[in-house]
């Protein structure tokens, strides 16, 4: 009956729903519904997903959730181990059982390892400011400069449209508070995150060196950081440009039973800005510049240190004919103060090529070759890699490549009253061989994959101690590195996960007259289980990680036990009224309440718990029988003119808009 009135209700996957109430209805009346965007949750993606390249091995990897570092994080991907000096501490990662110093890292673009030590510090680095992470496993031209184990690449999170707050409390005093805005207009977007956090860390351990095993609580390892990104890019041209600060003030505690470093003080800040021009087609120009400033000061001893390093940083890469690419690199980095007698400086500067053939069906080739430059000499990088889709589902790939990494700052000049000896004379390290061998299988919701390596490194830098304690560097003859990647993974159509991945591996250090060691906190054998289910509004996730024993040093036979950590994980959705969205976040890390040391005699804490809320302003989907977040618009038509009417109101209305119309 026309007269009566009527209860519209319209849905649409990505839009809130609409009801509303209609009538009376007249001859050729015509009803245009506006729904508002609501774009639909999707499940985090906890597993790594693995392109299938022709030549290296690499892992995508989202890595911000509560529970769990940067760098534990990465550590769950085969081939990967971390390790650090306690909580709050530095962290620092290692591929196929280099060290970390081989690996290079870099956020944004920009370099975050230190130009003094090699190694980066990811505990700089929180994961909720990071949106991605990508490991290419090996060396060569691929991998970029002084990667001759690999390298991480860290990618910011681009903050979202509007505005979000969240707060995190766990053990131990943990505070954390973070805050992101972004806009959208016709000119780009630009996007700011800030994040705060604290911690004491005054956690109880076992003291083990001394008599009776006493139970003390940690001093001296609190912890308190700051960071800040700033995102922005154009839309008539493809510019970007990334800006973050980050800083982080800490206790430096000792080992355990030792208490002369109960009221050191360790202050790190970096800061780094990039731009980035990067149109369709493959070209891409970069430039970026990063600064840390690290302070030391201990008030009992009377001793203060500071480091400052700059770094300048200009890359680029563009097509080739014939299909090749190429891309290019060159840096620029100064290191002052900490030991040093004078700043010091260094340029190095690459090129890279690489192209793909098919020549059969089914099989590619890629091979690449770099060549890089310093005041050190010239070096050439080739690699080679191969993969054949054998059958439909199976992939067999192999890579052979070459490397070289310059000394750094700190082997070369670092000395003065540090108990230290730098040496000028060092050679540089020179991968002659970093291989690897691998098959795949992937049908459906089942990947299984599993990878051979190898890895020589002739002369090797090791610092060791003199019979004065007096350390110095050494290029050692050799370092080898071989073992066996294992990874499983399996989604099932309902949203359950299951991942595993497993690595064996040796990693040795030769020296000249023929004896051997152990590379130092690399396990032989390390294993990651994970199991859980993801859903649009609920994510629960538990986590198995069990590592194996480690030598702890290369002139001594003393090893730390095997230890196994269970982590649980959940995420839940909720609304508030009509304009407020948020989401929970729990985690409980360590669950069984393991006592273990990463680095010896550095204790880790035992159950930790994590609770973390966000809070994000934005209209929900009505409930049903309510008033609806849909607009009306009555248009006054008649006959074969509403489809004209109808189509003018689509043809005004943005195109992010749905429109549905009802007769």
């Amino acid at each position: 009956d026309a007269a009566q009135l009527h209860r519209v209700e319209v849905t649409a996957a990505g839009y809130a729903a609409a009801s509303l109430v209609w009538g009376p209805v007249q001859a050729g009346d015509s009803l245009v519904v506006h729904l508002t965007p609501a774009p639909v949750p999707l499940p985090e993606l906890h597993v790594a997903v693995r392109p299938s390249p022709a030549d290296y091995t690499r892992y995508e990897l989202d890595v911000a959730e509560v529970g769990g570092s940067v760098a534990q994080r990465l550590a769950r991907l085969p081939g990967v181990s971390a390790w650090g000096r306690g909580p709050g501490g530095p962290e620092v990662v290692a591929l196929r059982g280099s060290r970390p110093e081989d690996v290079r890292v870099t956020l944004d673009g920009v370099p975050l390892s230190d130009p003094l030590t090699g190694a980066a510090d990811l505990s700089l680095i929180p994961p909720a400011s990071v949106a991605k992470a990508s490991v290419t496993l090996g060396a060569g031209a691929t991998a970029g400069g002084g990667a001759s184990a690999g390298a991480v690449h860290l990618s910011s999170r681009t903050p979202r449209p509007g505005i979000a707050v969240g707060a995190t409390a766990g053990s131990f005093g943990l505070l954390a508070s973070d805050v992101e805005a972004g806009w959208t207009g016709p000119a780009g977007e630009v996007g700011l995150f800030a994040h705060l956090e604290r911690a004491r860390n005054d956690f109880a351990f076992a003291n083990r060196v001394l008599p009776g095993t006493p139970r003390e609580r940690r001093v001296n390892a609190d912890r308190s950081a700051w960071h800040a990104l700033a995102t922005g890019s154009l839309s008539a041209w493809p510019l970007r440009v990334v800006a973050r600060t980050d800083g982080v003030e800490r206790g430096v505690p000792g080992r355990m039973g030792v208490h002369v470093w109960d009221e050191a003080r360790w202050s790190d800040r970096r800061h780094a800005i990039g731009v980035s021009w990067d149109p369709p087609g493959g070209r891409r120009v970069g430039l970026s510049w990063s600064g840390r400033h690290s302070v030391f000061r201990d008030p009992r001893l009377r001793r203060e240190e500071r480091l400052r390093a700059d770094q300048l940083l200009a890359e680029g890469a563009t097509p080739l004919p014939g299909g090749a690419e190429a891309s290019w690199e060159a840096s620029w980095a100064r290191v002052g103060g900490h030991g040093m007698l004078h700043p010091q400086t260094r340029w190095v500067g690459g090129i890279r090529a690489a192209r793909a053939f098919e020549p059969a069906s089914g099989v590619v080739v890629r091979p690449a070759v770099g060549v890089e430059g310093a005041r050190e000499g010239v070096a050439v990088s080739p690699s080679l890699g191969v993969r054949w889709e054998a059958a439909p589902g199976w992939g067999v790939f192999a890579r052979a490549s070459r490397a070289r990494r310059l000394p750094t700052f700190a082997d070369l000049f670092f000395g003065p009253g540090s108990g230290t000896r730098p040496r000028t004379d060092l050679r540089p390290e020179r991968v002659r061989l970093d291989a690897e061998v691998g098959l795949e299988w992937a049908r459906d919701a089942l990947l299984l994959r599993g990878a051979t390596f190898y890895r020589s490194t002739r002369d090797p830098i090791i610092w060791l101690p003199s019979i004065l304690a007096v350390w110095a560097p050494t290029n050692a003859q050799a370092l080898a590195a071989a073992g066996v990647e294992i990874e499983a993974g399996w989604r099932s159509a309902t949203g359950w996960v299951a991942d595993a991945a497993a690595t064996l591996q040796r990693s040795r250090v030769v020296f000249a007259n023929g004896a051997w060691s152990p590379q130092p906190y690399q396990p032989s054998r390390a294993l990651a289980l994970g199991l859980g289910r993801e859903g649009a509004s609920r994510t629960v996730r538990a986590e198995l990680e069990w590592v194996g024993s480690r030598r702890t040093s290369v002139f001594g036979p003393h090893e730390l036990p095997p230890y196994a950590v269970l982590s649980f994980r959940g995420r839940q959705t909720f609304t508030l009224g009509e304009k407020l969205r948020g989401e929970i976040r729990v985690g409980i890390t360590n669950a069984l309440d393991a006592r273990y040391e990463r680095v010896e005699l550095f204790p880790e804490p035992g159950r930790a718990l994590e609770i973390g809320i966000s809070l994000r302003p934005g209209r929900n989907p009505s409930l049903p029988g309510g008033s609806g977040l849909g607009s009306l618009e009555r248009l006054p038509t008649t006959g074969d003119d509403r489809d004209d009417a109808a189509g003018a109101a689509a043809h005004e209305r943005p195109d992010f808009q749905r429109q549905e119309r009802l007769r």
